[in-house]
């Protein structure tokens, strides 16, 4: 270590003169600390070979499991194909897009049924008033109508 190495290079060149115990003591702390740090380092690049070497088995299986899974996707897909059913990913997003916007029609058509039935109703109360109206201009038109007519 750089720090500790200036400390103990400084103190065992005897530069620092006046106060030489303290320096012996502090030449022992360093020494101490370094001890104690480098079982740290010892101890965390244990722990972080033990944790890859976890992780890379973990990948390892996942990567096993998901060909395992592709294998019996595709397994199915050449088994639909056979009954001619075509199973590939832009068919069924379509098939989706498809339904949602078949839904949302049905919805949207639902919506109008009670206008249509209000619209046929009305249209069917025009049509009678209508139909009385020509009623009423006949029976005008033949009270209107001289009785007897001269070529």
């Amino acid at each position: 270590m750089r720090l500790t190495g200036a400390i103990l290079s400084s103190v065992a060149d005897h530069i620092i003169e006046v106060g030489a115990p303290e320096a012996t003591k502090i030449q022992s702390h360093t020494e101490a600390f370094e001890t104690a740090v480098s079982g740290s380092t010892n101890d965390l690049k244990a722990t972080t070979a033990e944790y890859v070497s976890k992780v890379r088995a973990e990948i390892t299986a996942w990567r096993s499991k998901e060909g395992e899974t592709a294998n019996q996707i595709e397994q199915k897909k050449l088994e639909l194909l056979k009954h001619g059913i075509r199973l590939d990913m832009p068919f069924i997003q379509k098939l989706v897009a498809d339904e949602a916007r078949a839904r949302e029609n049905v919805k949207n058509l639902q919506t109008w049924v009670p206008e249509l039935e209000r619209l046929r109703r009305e249209h069917t109360q025009l049509l009678k008033a209508r139909w009385a109206g020509r009623r009423m201009s006949r029976a005008c038109g033949q009270l209107l109508r001289p009785a007897h007519r001269t070529p």
